[in-house]
């Protein structure tokens, strides 16, 4: 009898231990706290491959910069520190210069014409997914943050109005624009932000209204732009290395489980900029800008030769990309003439 129950306990454990071997775990990083729209898109994320794979695949979410800021992120995820994170598209631009394509001034008609062009299968996203790839890391899907506005301490409707000024920005291009409309670019990442506004390091700064309003920038910058002149876009990332090593099946539950998370965003973002502008405009000895056509197209003007300037450091690949928005804009124009 004490034989049978010890081949019974043995057997418990033996079977106890292969469900524990079972469970796949991944470790993702970010530097976005949890109660950010993207924050918790990572959750839902998580959530859905959980429930795909019946508990046997898990994502443990580190945020906030727990593991890695936002400039070291590419290099831990390509060498395998960390399995997957989020990175703003921007921090690519030192190894593939085009990624910069989002943030080229008054590229896009409109944000039907931004969610059309980082779709799956839009040939404006599908050579950037390729060209990430080379560098050890895989896009599982893209996060759209939202437009790109100016913040200040005095209203700022024209160039003139920002000249000689010192201003945060978040990437090369976004620097390039800032220097065409007269005004001093300083790259800060974006948890160096509130100290630098506090500090008065910068005069202004360049942000997604997402971040004003999450971080509270609102705080120290209290006159909002609306320029809408770029767009901030994210990409969530996995070891590509740690992929390969991945079953078919593990492989489809993220797949699955990142369109579900990126489809959801993509329905979200419109809603989130605007309530996010809502929430700001409503704090108090805040002021949120909305430029006329004319203030509009004098910042269009001004910043003319930020284009020039990336098709130079981007050659054919630029070329290609640009080709593509333009294809992108017009279905979208008749698009929206049809209707």
């Amino acid at each position: 009898m004490s034989s049978i129950k010890s081949l019974l306990i043995a057997s418990l454990i033996v079977f106890s231990g292969s469900c524990f071997a079972a469970i796949t775990e991944f470790r993702l990083a970010s530097q976005l706290p949890d109660k950010h729209a993207l924050g918790e898109n990572l959750h839902l994320f998580a959530n859905e491959v959980e429930r795909l794979s019946h508990g046997q695949m898990k994502i443990k979410i580190y945020p906030a910069s727990q593991l890695y800021s936002d400039k070291e992120m590419p290099k831990a995820i390509a060498v395998g520190a960390v399995d997957m994170g989020i990175i703003s598209l921007t921090q690519f631009a030192g190894t593939i210069p085009a990624v910069d394509l989002f943030y080229l001034p008054f590229l896009f008609d409109n944000q039907d014409a931004v969610l059309a062009a980082i779709a799956p299968q839009s040939p404006v996203r599908i050579p950037l997914d390729e060209a990430m790839r080379k560098t050890g890391t895989r896009v599982m899907w893209w996060q759209p943050y939202g437009s790109t506005v100016i913040m200040s301490h005095t209203a700022i409707r024209t160039p003139k109005d920002l000249a000689g000024k010192k201003v945060r920005v978040f990437g090369k291009t976004v620097g390039e624009f800032i220097t065409a409309v007269g005004a001093g670019p300083t790259l800060l990442s974006g948890a160096e932000q509130y100290l630098a506004y506090q500090r008065g390091t910068v005069d202004a700064g360049l942000s997604g209204i997402l971040a004003i309003k999450s971080r509270k920038l609102y705080q120290l910058m209290p006159s909002i732009t609306l320029t809408r002149h770029a767009d901030v876009e994210f990409v969530s990332l996995i070891n590509e290395q740690r992929w390969n090593d991945l079953s078919t099946e593990q492989q489809s539950i993220l797949t699955q489980a990142a369109r579900i998370a990126e489809n959801q965003l993509r329905h979200d973002i419109p809603r989130l900029e605007r309530e996010a502008e809502e929430f700001v405009a409503a704090q108090p000895n805040t002021t949120v800008i909305e430029l006329s056509k004319e203030e509009r197209d004098s910042w269009r003007v001004a910043s003319a030769p930020v284009r020039q300037q990336f098709l130079q450091r981007t050659g054919k690949l630029g070329e290609q990309l640009l080709t593509a928005v333009d294809k992108v804009n017009q279905q979208i124009r008749e698009q929206q003439d049809a209707n």
